[in-house]
């Protein structure tokens, strides 16, 4: 063999171990499946950077049975997985965690599209915006939407607005729809307990402004979808999370998630607990959480979330302007002393069943059962509830293309929605927050029903038009025996409500897009409208029926992107709330209201480098703005004419600005800014809340080592310190409208995650 021939059979050798030691693996979107380009992968023990190419793929030398990789990119979450060169997955998945990026695809209406693409008032909250407070609640993170405001009236006792809709929420969530995982999380009486549920438990939220009956039944305020965490290609990891902070602040975690190929499972322990900013305010929250997602393949996915929640909350009430100027930190008179309070247990398991018939056909069905202890002593009284609910949501999906080699879809989604809860109700008298004589039981059957269906056609010059209407009914049955042992029958049926919806979209290449749509809802009175807190059943009350008419522009560019709406929401028989001597809240219909407003969310990227070995990565600012111009039409309220006045509880101006910084050495700031107009308070316009500036910061420093992800943050709320209340009670008796909100505060906190 000559010289010549040994060099080349060297460099041959070499080269062919070199070709055989490259592997090349594709990165994609998980919820769209789209390549995800200029994104970076770090590979454990090399010093160079991998960069993605347009179709999302990325090569590199896999030279031992098992590494380490790190994967980055400004729009998604980061990450970090262990690969086996021997059984090496084609493709990887990152999850997107911007708000109104082209990627996120969004499933309101069934839409299962862009953002952009999608025809309504619709708003996403990202995993990455759900982290930019002290996760203590869901305050923060639900205000940084136009249009929607989520108030804390006390420490525990949340409310959430769309257009206006907690007018009639004194406590609780009422007229707007919510869902966990499909499943519906509003009970058949009409009522939200959101705050049973921990922040953390959250992966994504998608919000429905405006009537969304003609899918999701009743509630004219809107919907909102919780979504948990994919679990499928996730890295496997266990994560310690830990917060303190003032007023007696500690929050903790512990979870663990282990995924296989599409498969996956999730466990998490929350615990939560805050002496409050006032007297008597005191929380403390237990919660045990479950989740798991298997592809069964041929049989269908299943996806199964469960949880159980001990909660136990003081109830300081309400506030008059002497007693608030004399000590905001006092507790209502006669509050401490009634031991005025909520335990609640829930425990709560949701089934989302989905299976493929054919290549057009899908099948899908959600189902849930729920059981509640609820004990309630209050000023005047000491109520018990025990409740058993169940719902379920079977629906049949039709998706065909049009025309032969054509990307335009046909879709045709139809289906119904049940549930029924029975309620054992008991009020008793309160002595000294002790139970005292029973003065009646109640036994209450909540029936809900809707029956939908929906058609969304892809038509030419990029327009999609859809057509939907549902059908719903309400019903609360109510036995009592009251401290005599006389019975007494409540059947309270409310007639059926047919809420149809028309939207069209159309859209100039992937970039701007112009949608209109006009929809009717129905929402009936809530089981604790009807039946009040001392025991009276208000049969007057009708539904509140409600017409949307909006049209709306999206820009998605770079760096700037844009979502604006206009509405006017025309609301008959709209709810009013006034509170009685004795603290009871009673309900009635206020005629006719004209909701008009503009809800604006503006997203500009100041900085994304594509080089990641650049100081600075990302500098983001968001502002949503809203403008609400809402006034009572036709409103005669014991003989005074109240026509003409501002809706009351409602802000006509809401300002929420963003600012987020993030380096390559790990440091991160999140800074947000809220600007609440002045809000009327009662009915007549005679007493408002004063406007107000909220800023809150949060700083931190994330880092990786070998198999371990670390950030220690630390942050502080109102940071201008300002005196105001974040939910006030409407219209009540002797002028108690305000419930003070925290002074300036502080936490801090670290959060460990090992993958393995």
């Amino acid at each position: 063999m000559t010289i010549i021939h040994k060099i080349f059979t060297f460099f041959y050798f070499f080269l062919s171990l070199q070709f055989a030691l490259a592997q090349t693996v594709t990165l994609q979107n998980l919820q769209t499946s789209q390549a995800v380009h200029n994104a970076t992968v770090v590979v454990e023990g090399e010093n160079t950077q991998i960069i993605t190419d347009t179709n999302g793929n990325f090569t590199f030398n896999c030279s031992r049975d098992k590494i380490q990789i790190r994967i980055s990119h400004v729009s998604y979450e980061t990450l970090q997985a262990e690969i086996n060169c021997n059984d090496l997955p084609k493709i990887l998945y990152l999850t997107p965690n911007d708000i109104l990026l082209n990627q996120v695809t969004v499933q309101a209406f069934e839409s299962k599209k862009i953002l952009l693409k999608t025809a309504g008032a619709i708003a996403t909250i990202s995993p990455k915006t759900l982290k930019q407070s002290d996760q203590s609640s869901l305050v923060q993170a639900f205000n940084t939407l136009s249009g929607v405001r989520m108030e804390e009236r006390a420490n525990g006792s949340y409310r959430i607005s769309i257009r206006g809709s907690s007018l009639r929420s004194p406590f609780n969530i009422r007229n707007v729809k919510m869902y966990w995982n499909n499943v519906p999380l509003t009970k058949s009486d009409g009522e939200t307990l959101i705050n049973l549920i921990d922040p953390e438990m959250v992966g994504n939220v998608e919000v429905i402004k405006g009537p969304a009956s003609s899918l999701y039944g009743a509630g004219n305020g809107g919907a909102v979808l919780f979504q948990t965490s994919p679990l499928q290609y996730q890295q496997n990891h266990i994560e310690v999370n830990n917060t303190l902070g003032s007023y007696g602040l500690w929050k903790s975690s512990v979870g663990a998630t282990q995924s296989w190929g599409k498969n996956g499972v999730q466990f998490r322990y929350n615990h939560h607990e805050s002496d409050g900013y006032r007297d008597h305010n005191s929380l403390s929250r237990e919660m045990f959480n479950f989740n798991g997602f298997f592809d069964l393949e041929k049989a269908g996915t299943v996806r199964v979330a469960t949880f159980f929640t001990l909660l136990d909350y003081q109830i300081p009430g309400g506030l008059n302007a002497d007693q608030r100027a004399e000590n905001p930190r006092q507790a209502r008179p006669g509050s401490a002393a009634q031991n005025a309070s909520i335990e609640n247990q829930m425990s709560m398991t949701g089934i989302d069943y989905a299976l493929p018939l054919s290549e057009k056909w899908e099948m899908k069905a959600a189902m849930s059962i729920t059981t509640i202890n609820f004990v309630n002593p209050f000023n005047t009284n000491f109520k018990t509830e025990n409740q058993t609910g169940f719902s379920i949501r079977p629906q049949l999906i039709y998706t065909t293309s049009i025309g032969k080699n054509s990307n335009r879809k046909l879709q045709w989604v139809s289906g119904m929605e049940s549930q029924f809860t029975g309620v054992d109700a008991k009020v008793f008298g309160n002595n000294e927050g002790e139970k005292d004589t029973l003065q009646f039981a109640d036994y209450i059957e909540p029936r809900y029903a809707l029956v939908f269906t929906q058609a969304s056609i892809d038509l030419p010059k990029n327009i999609t038009a859809t057509v939907g209407a549902s059908y719903n009914t309400v019903q609360y049955d109510i036995e009592r025996v009251n401290h005599l042992g006389d019975f007494s029958e409540n059947n309270i049926h409310f007639e059926g409500a047919f809420t149809p919806r028309i939207a069209v979209v159309k859209t100039w290449k992937d970039k701007f897009a112009a949608h209109g749509s006009v929809s009717w809802g129905f929402s009936p009175p809530s089981l604790s409208e009807i039946r009040t807190s001392e025991g009276s059943i208000n049969s007057a009350l009708q539904a509140e029926e409600g017409t949307n008419y909006e049209v709306g522009f999206r820009l998605n560019g770079q760096p700037f992107q844009a979502d604006v709406v206009l509405f006017s929401l025309q609301l008959k028989d709209a709810f009013v709330s006034k509170t009685a001597e004795n603290g009871t809240i009673l309900f009635e219909n206020a005629g006719v209201t004209s909701n008009k407003g503009i809800e604006m969310m503006l997203n500009y990227k100041l900085l994304r480098n594509k080089n990641a070995i650049q100081f600075l990565q990302q500098f983001d600012v968001n502002l949503a703005y809203t403008y609400n111009h809402f006034r009572f039409k036709d409103y005669l309220k014991e003989g005074v004419d109240f026509s003409g006045n501002i809706y009351t509880g409602v802000a006509p101006h809401i300002l929420n600005l963003g600012i987020n910084l993030t380096t390559k050495p790990g440091v991160f700031t999140h800074l947000n800014y809220n600007f609440t107009d002045a809000i009327p308070l009662n009915d007549a316009n005679t007493v408002f809340a004063n406007t107000y500036s909220l800023v809150n910061v949060k700083i931190g420093y994330s880092q990786y080592f070998n198999r371990f992800e670390a950030v220690v943050f630390g942050g502080v709320n109102n940071l201008l310190n300002e005196s105001y209340s974040l939910g006030n009670d409407l219209n009540p008796f002797g002028g108690r409208y305000f419930q003070p909100a925290a002074e300036r505060n502080f936490y801090g906190g670290a959060q460990l995650k090992f993958l393995f």
